[in-house]
């Protein structure tokens, strides 16, 4: 089945010549008047990070925005500062292409200077690139921050702008506020009735508080509320960890509704 998927990659992708820069060399602040894939290979919650950047990049330039797996590419769906563009070739979640032999697009860590490369694409994605003119592509390939950077820089996607725009670009004062983030959330309101109605149905609501809580993830399993329980007791007697569950007590213990 590999061998499969590496040849049928090979067979639905071409070759494209592109200036290739990465996030973190600096060298795209300098970029300007030209057409530029980014190439997000995060999670979700990344996406959501990357719309409070955008505003901020430089103005001159038109964006486009993709990744292996699309179906976060379709949050940016009628967002009026960058137009999402679709593989062809989907993988689950946020995977890197390998299956397909196409890691990246073939471009290598250090591919990030700004110089034309040879860059393979899927064929919807090339056939697109070539109709919009994209003549650049920038990999983002940000390590998580946790909180290593000093306010306001504290969160990663606030850590992207030193090396993404011209200090200018991102007064420290602006910085200090909320960023405003360039996706629209709002619901239509059909939508927004059906989904009350469902929720009033399951739980109550309006009633009772719902909480939503997301404990698992699968870009990294440090995120994951339990995964340290399991490692630290004895072979034999590991268990799910009882963080999210402990949470859950102190929420009920506030308040039984």
């Amino acid at each position: 089945m590999e061998i499969f998927n590496q040849l049928r990659g090979k067979m639905l992708s071409r070759m494209r010549e592109m200036r290739v820069y990465r996030g973190d060399k600096d060298r795209f602040r300098e970029v300007k008047d030209a057409k530029i894939l980014i190439y997000w290979p995060h999670g979700f919650g990344d996406w959501v990070f990357l719309g409070y950047i955008l505003p901020f990049l430089e103005r001159s330039n038109r964006y486009f925005i993709t990744r292996f797996g699309d179906g976060s590419t379709a949050l940016y769906d009628g967002c009026p500062w960058i137009t999402p563009l679709y593989m062809g070739l989907n993988s689950t979640h946020c995977e890197d292409g390998g299956v397909f032999g196409l890691r990246h697009f073939t471009v290598e860590e250090e591919h990030g200077d700004g110089a034309l490369r040879q860059v393979r694409l899927p064929l919807a994605l090339a056939d697109a690139c070539e109709k919009f003119g994209v003549d650049s592509l920038l990999h983002l390939p940000f390590p998580e921050t946790y909180g290593g950077s000093a306010f306001p820089f504290h969160s990663k996607g606030r850590n992207m702008l030193r090396h993404l725009v011209e200090s200018r670009r991102r007064p420290h004062e602006e910085l200090k506020r909320p960023l405003a983030n360039a996706i629209s959330f709002d619901a239509p309101p059909n939508i927004t009735a059906w989904v009350e109605s469902r929720l009033r149905t399951w739980a109550g609501f309006g009633e009772r508080k719902l909480c939503v809580i997301g404990r698992n993830g699968y870009t990294s399993v440090g995120k994951n509320w339990g995964h340290l329980w399991r490692e630290d007791l004895p072979e034999g007697r590991r268990r799910e960890g009882e963080e999210c569950r402990d949470f859950m007590r102190l929420m009920l213990r506030k308040d039984p509704r």
